[in-house]
């Protein structure tokens, strides 16, 4: 189950996309990776073949668009 959102919001196609105060969730449009910052964390990663379809309960600080393969990103904060 999902915490509490209150918005909702597209992330950038083929740029970098920043959420200071952290995100609740992820939506997935069209499946492929996401290469995100964590909240808490310094360090990029790839989080591989994400399906799509669905909302992925992760807390990111940053989506990059260089090496971010998925579409149709919504985020929850």
């Amino acid at each position: 189950m999902l915490g509490q959102i209150y918005r909702v919001t597209t992330a950038a196609n083929n740029a970098d996309s920043t959420y200071p105060g952290g995100t609740v969730a992820v939506y997935v449009g069209t499946t492929g990776d996401l290469k995100v910052d964590f909240w808490g964390e310094g360090s990029e990663i790839t989080i591989e073949g994400l399906n799509a379809g669905i909302w992925h309960e992760i807390n990111i600080k940053k989506i990059y668009g260089t090496g971010t393969t998925a579409g149709d990103i919504l985020v929850a904060y």
